[in-house]
C-alpha cells in the first residue's frame, strides 16, 4: 500500500507521499513506503498517528509495489540466511512455522545510520526490535543525567517485558553504528504468544534469563571495584570479539564508563590502574599483554559474569 494525503505533524501542516518522503518525530525516523503489504490500514493508519505523533487531516491509498534499498531508513531484504539465525532464536525456535510466519510477514527490515534513537523511554512499546546488524546502546536519563544501561548485539532483542505487558519503555534505545533493526508489532507478538504454548513457554524463559542478568549486573555493580568492573569487561570482550591480545572499544568511552557505571575521569584511572595488569591504551584499542594476569586481577565469576545461564 501506498499513502499519500495531507496531516500536521509537530504543529506544521504537510502533505505527504509514502514514495517521497521520511516523516521524522524527535530523532525517529520512518519511511512509509517501508511498510508492508501485509500491514493492513488499519495498523498502518493507527501507527502513524499514535507513534509518529501524525494528526492525518485526509488520506488516500493506492497500491504500490514496495521496493528495497540500501539507505539509511529505507527497508532492506532480510537475507535467507539472516531468517534462518532469527528462527534459531531461544524466543522463536519453538513456534510452529505458520505463527513464526505471520510475525515475518508484520514484521520490516530497516537500516538507520550511527546516532538514530529507536525507542524512548516512556512512551509506548509498539514494536519488538531485533538487531540483525550493528550495535545498540540501551539508555536511560534523569533530570539531564544519563547512564548506559546496556548494549544489544545481533541477534539480541528489546524490549520484550513492555511489549507483551503493553506498557511504556523504561530505557530508550539508540544506534552507536549504521545497523539493520527488525520490528516486529507489539500486538502480533502478543497474538502469537495467546496462540502457541511453545512460543509462551519461550518468552517465559526469555524473561527468567533477562531477571538472573539483572542480579548479576547488580552484583557486578556492587561487589566489585571501578578497575575490577572495567576488567572483567575487556576479559568479556575478548570473548565477543574473538581476539586476545587486542580488543577494540566499539563505542565512546564516556558511554563505556556510563555502561560500567563510573565517570570518564574515573575510567581513565581504572586504566592506570590495570596497567600493572599488562594493560595498555591506544585510542580505542585495548592491548592485553597476558589474559593470565589480567584474569588475575579480575578474579571472574560464572555467577557474575555468565550471561548465558
Amino acid at each position: 500500500m501506498r499513502l499519500t494525503g495531507e496531516g500536521v505533524v509537530d504543529g506544521r501542516r504537510e502533505c505527504f507521499d509514502a514514495d517521497q518522503i521520511m516523516l521524522r518525530k524527535g530523532a525517529f525516523w520512518l519511511n512509509l513506503s517501508i511498510l508492508r503489504y501485509s500491514f493492513s490500514e488499519f495498523i498502518l493508519y493507527e501507527y502513524l498517528t499514535s507513534r509518529i505523533g501524525l494528526t492525518i487531516i485526509k488520506y488516500e491509498w493506492h497500491d504500490l509495489k514496495v521496493t528495497s534499498s540500501d539507505e539509511d531508513g529505507d527497508q532492506t531484504p532480510m537475507r535467507p540466511q539472516e531468517e534462518l539465525e532469527i528462527r534459531r532464536l531461544r524466543l522463536f525456535r519453538d513456534l510452529r512455522d505458520e505463527v513464526f510466519q505471520s510475525l515475518m510477514q508484520a514484521a520490516f527490515l530497516q537500516r538507520f545510520p550511527r546516532g538514530v534513537e529507536l525507542i524512548r523511554e516512556s512512551e509506548p512499546a509498539d514494536m519488538l526490535h531485533i538487531v540483525v546488524e550493528g550495535l545498540v546502546q540501551m539508555f536511560s536519563t534523569h533530570h539531564g543525567r544519563e547512564t548506559t544501561i546496556g548494549f544489544v548485539r545481533p541477534l539480541g532483542t528489546f524490549i520484550l517485558a513492555a511489549v507483551l505487558r503493553d506498557q511504556v519503555n523504561l530505557q530508550s534505545a539508540r544506534t552507536l553504528e549504521r545497523s539493520r533493526v527488525l520490528m516486529i508489532p507489539a500486538e502480533r507478538v502478543r497474538l502469537a504468544m495467546a496462540k502457541d504454548a511453545g512460543f509462551m513457554t519461550a518468552i517465559v524463559a526469555e524473561l527468567a534469563m533477562g531477571y538472573r542478568n539483572t542480579v548479576k549486573e547488580l552484583k557486578n555493580h556492587k561487589l566489585r571495584t571501578g578497575p575490577e568492573r572495567l576488567a572483567n569487561w575487556i576479559l568479556r570482550a575478548q570473548s565477543f570479539q574473538n581476539k586476545l591480545e587486542r580488543v577494540e572499544i566499539e563505542m565512546e568511552k564516556r558511554v563505556l564508563a556510563a555502561r560500567l557505571g563510573m565517570t570518564p575521569e574515573n575510567l581513565s584511572r581504572a586504566f592506570n590502574v590495570l596497567k600493572g595488569a599488562g594493560i595498555k591504551v591506544e585510542g580505542s584499542i585495548i592491548h592485553v599483554e597476558s589474559t593470565k594476569r589480567l584474569s588475575a586481577f579480575a578474579k571472574p565469576n560464572p555467577l557474575i559474569d555468565d550471561y548465558s545461564t
